[in-house]
């Protein structure tokens, strides 16, 4: 089977925000190119704009000071973007700026898959760089390893499988904490059935569960302790939460290479892991 490709210590920080109106900029996951004619949406209030030829929306004040913001973005040709931002006590007097990274959908298009199913590794760029120094012309980009197991009859016909692989910067990190705790992701991918067209349709139940490993992306394999526990998670975009749909087991070998079974192939999956050391009182970081 082939595909058709389009195409540290690691710190979480909250910073400071203030916010009276929002100003949201949304841009390619993957190219420097701002989107225009997304439909941004605050989910809390339920404000939406648009954004102009330069990606540019503004959401009107002000916002409550101390709250959790919660966006949604959805543009043609891209899969909706769900993503979290945090406000101090005292809105007043200030704008807040947000970077929205939109991840397109079906990145990689499997060629059919028949009765026989198949087996593919790819390699795919993470996004993130090592051993540059400043104004290096050829830094080296980590990459990450992908494989995939597709079992004979798993399909009831044949069909094709559309998957993105999400580079740090397009992950959802809505509601995390509020269903699992203190659990980062180290990987997201989204991946959806589609018809002999190239369009998507409903996954059904798999006769088999299909198989995926991918590698934890940058450099966090060799940060990872022989402690950390993780597991892969469904986000269901109805009720904005995470769950365990479709997912038959999941976890992370001692190499940092990152497994799961799916019944079903429909939506966003991310690996989310613990393990966290504090730095400070803003940000954590991985050991």
């Amino acid at each position: 089977m082939t595909w058709v490709k389009l195409g540290i210590f690691f710190y979480l920080c909250s910073v400071p925000l203030q916010a009276q109106d929002i100003y949201i900029h949304v841009q390619d996951a993957d190219f420097p190119t701002a989107i225009a004619g997304a439909m941004v949406t605050e989910l809390t209030s339920g404000q939406s704009a648009v954004t102009d030829a330069e990606g540019n929306a503004h959401l009107d004040g002000p916002f409550a000071g101390s709250s959790t913001l919660e966006f949604r973005v959805d543009a043609q040709g891209y899969d909706p973007h769900f993503f979290s931002r945090r406000t101090l006590a005292s809105p007043s007097g200030t704008t807040l700026s947000v970077t929205a990274y939109l991840a397109a959908t079906n990145q990689l298009v499997s060629p059919v898959v028949g009765s026989a199913g198949g087996s593919k590794s790819v390699s795919l760029p993470t996004g993130q760089f090592v051993s540059a120094f400043p104004g290096d012309p050829n830094p080296i980009e980590y990459q990450q390893t992908i494989s995939f197991q597709i079992p004979p009859n798993t399909f009831s016909q044949p069909r094709k499988i559309g998957f993105t692989a999400k580079k740090p910067r397009a992950r959802n990190n809505l509601n995390v904490r509020n269903t699992y705790g203190e659990k980062y992701i180290l990987a997201e991918f989204s991946i959806r059935l589609l018809d002999l067209a190239g369009q998507t349709i409903p996954s059904p139940i798999l006769a088999h569960p299909i198989s995926i490993e991918m590698s934890a992306d940058g450099v966090f394999h060799d940060l990872l302790t022989e402690t950390t526990t993780g597991f892969f998670a469904h986000f269901n975009p109805i009720n904005q939460s995470w769950d365990q749909s479709g997912i038959l087991g999941s976890g992370m070998q001692a190499d940092g290479t990152l497994w799961v079974d799916l019944d079903r192939i429909e939506g966003d999956y991310s690996f989310l892991a613990g393990e966290i050391e504090p730095v400070g009182d803003s940000c954590i970081r991985w050991r």
